[in-house]
């Protein structure tokens, strides 16, 4: 058997030492490492960009819209605003419900779904000069209006008599305050001049010669009967 001398068991000892600091050594790199990702990845995130939409000119309140409307900002993520939009094709199909300035963020909050605020599938055309009287205001695209269908000639001009038509900021006085509409808060798809042209929400001066309503098949035969006899009041909702 061969005799173990002190000098081993000192090469032993070094050895045994040096695998020690030697794993020591690994693990403390690898845990350099580790706070250096760490502290990259905290600096890149401060980098990190994410694209929300724009506003590409002022729209007003009520206008249709769709994504050729916006157009794509990159911000810092660490400072995009809650509720933005970051998928445009959400905005499809709707309209806004505040005044959107150029060059703003825009938010799901700002935007309602037409569909969810059309009722039936049949689009009718009401000529104002069909009505028995004009409505209360100025209507554009994405207004709601009540729509009253009376009996008689001798029923609307009772109401007519009774009723004081008034601007936009007053509400309808007198019968109609009584009376209950026989559609509510109908959706106003577009509205249109004399010239038959498409009036925009921002414009304040143009009148209404025409709006486009969405009614059930039965519902928009009635309506047109009854505008075409004249038996037709319509006011614009104000809530």
């Amino acid at each position: 058997m061969k005799k173990i001398t002190k000098t081993d068991k000192n090469s032993e000892q070094r050895l045994n030492v040096f695998l020690i600091t030697g794993v020591i050594a690994l693990i403390v790199s690898i845990l350099c490492y580790s706070l250096l990702l760490m502290g990259e990845d905290r600096v890149l995130g401060k980098y990190d960009k994410t694209e929300v939409y724009i506003a590409k000119s002022d729209i007003a309140k009520g206008t249709q819209v769709d994504a050729k409307d916006f157009k794509k900002k990159s911000i810092d993520t660490e400072i995009v605003p809650s509720g933005a939009i970051t998928d445009i094709s959400t905005v499809d199909g709707t309209f806004v419900t505040y005044d959107i300035a150029k060059n703003s963020v825009v938010y799901d909050a700002e935007f309602q779904k037409i569909k969810d605020v059309v009722t039936g599938t049949r689009e009718v055309g009401v000529d104002t000069a069909n009505l028995s009287a004009s409505v209360n205001g100025i209507l554009r695209s994405s207004d709601f209006v009540d729509i009253y269908i009376f009996d008689s000639a001798e029923e609307v001009q009772q109401v007519s008599d009774d009723t004081t038509v008034v601007d936009d900021s007053q509400p309808v006085s007198n019968s109609l305050t009584t009376t209950t509409p026989t559609y509510s808060k109908v959706y106003v798809n577009k509205v249109f001049d004399s010239s038959g042209n498409v009036i925009a929400n921002g414009d304040n001066t143009s009148i209404a010669e025409r709006f486009n309503v969405t009614l059930e098949e039965s519902d928009a035969d009635y309506l047109v009967s009854a505008l075409q006899q004249g038996l037709v009041y319509v006011t614009i909702c104000k809530d």
